[in-house]
């Protein structure tokens, strides 16, 4: 029928049994915003080459602590951005950076090239951020920055994106801070042979203490299919965590919790995924495949879940703070035991 109607010349069809057309969803579905953060200058994506990683440093010029319960992203041109993390930077640092290189921005490769304190999010296709329980918000000192780290794939054209960040305060008293643990397969060990249609790979880590997980981000790119995470409690015992099938890296999501999941110390939590690199995947960008190992890029791979979690020990209303040993990023990513690879 299809095939008819083109070569028929694609006509329009009798506008009175059209559907009505849908109202063009709003800028920022969650409300109006606290406030709107976003880079001086736009950056223009080059045509064609290998991706680029850009940062682009936002001073927010609060002069007190805020607490942030939702950080909504909107990208500029999502054709060209693969995905956006919102570091916070109070080192002055990543503003050296930025005023070192000509044009808005400075390019990184690998490493930030700056410490920062905390994130307040991530953007990719699909991924819509959620807001955080009431007592649960992240952390925005007085005077920091906002940085936005974002991945381009060029597109074929030259794009222009200057993308754009909503944030919303809480509004509540906020008795703990959210943190961000990824766990991740070592980069080393992600190593996908050309033909293969069920390569199993995980990754495991054991939590430092008694933690709360509130959200979760599992992150593949596109030869990924099947991904499953389950925390293995002490006594020996397992709690599902999240389970995605039919993975597809244009529809990311991230699920909050209904119920908050507790994860006591000495918890294991172990991460499975599988890849297809054959040519019965629709989704793999090389025909015929090719060998794919980790990397930043859209064609190469990732896998990792990201644990959004308060420390059960912090009430900051009582001026509890947590202990310094707790992840917040892949920057300070090297305080417990990390292990994964092929099964």
């Amino acid at each position: 029928m299809i095939e008819q109607w083109l070569e028929e010349g694609s006509r329009e069809g009798n506008r009175v049994d059209a559907p009505r057309p849908p109202k063009p969803a709003p800028e920022w579905p969650d409300g109006t915003p606290d406030a709107i953060l976003q880079p001086s200058k736009g950056w223009t994506v080059p045509a064609e080459g290998a991706d680029v990683y850009r940062c682009f440093v936002v001073p927010t010029n609060f002069n007190e602590d805020r607490y942030v319960r939702l950080a909504s992203i909107a990208a500029g041109c999502p054709r060209a951005v693969h995905h956006v993390v919102l570091y916070v930077d109070v080192s002055g640092a990543a503003r050296k950076l930025d005023a070192a290189e000509p044009g808005p921005g400075f390019t990184v490769f690998g490493a930030l090239g700056f410490d920062p304190i905390g994130q307040l999010g991530v953007w990719g296709p699909g991924l819509r951020g959620r807001p955080l329980p009431d007592g649960v918000g992240y952390f925005l000192p007085k005077g920091a920055d906002v940085v936005l780290q974002i991945h381009y794939q060029p597109t074929g054209k030259e794009e222009f994106d200057q993308s754009r960040v909503a944030l919303y305060f809480c509004n509540k008293p906020v008795a703990k801070r959210l943190r961000y643990m990824p766990i991740a397969v070592p980069s080393e060990r992600l190593r996908i042979p050309a033909g293969e249609s069920r390569a199993v790979f995980w990754a495991e880590q054991q939590m430092p203490g008694d933690i709360t997980v509130v959200q979760i981000i599992p992150h593949m790119h596109l030869i990924g299919r099947e991904l499953a995470a389950a925390a293995i409690l002490p006594g020996g015992s397992t709690i599902p965590i999240v389970r995605v099938s039919n993975w597809d890296f244009r529809w990311q999501n991230s699920y909050s919790l209904k119920t908050p999941l507790r994860l006591t110390e000495g918890t294991r939590v172990r991460l499975e995924a599988l890849f297809d690199n054959s040519t019965a995947n629709p989704r793999n960008p090389n025909q015929p495949p090719k060998w794919v190992g980790f990397g930043k890029r859209t064609v190469d791979e990732m896998c990792l879940l990201y644990l959004f979690y308060t420390v059960d020990s912090e009430d900051l209303t009582q001026n509890r703070p947590a202990p310094k040993n707790y992840p917040d990023s892949f920057v300070n990513f090297n305080w417990g035991r990390l292990a994964g690879g092929r099964k």
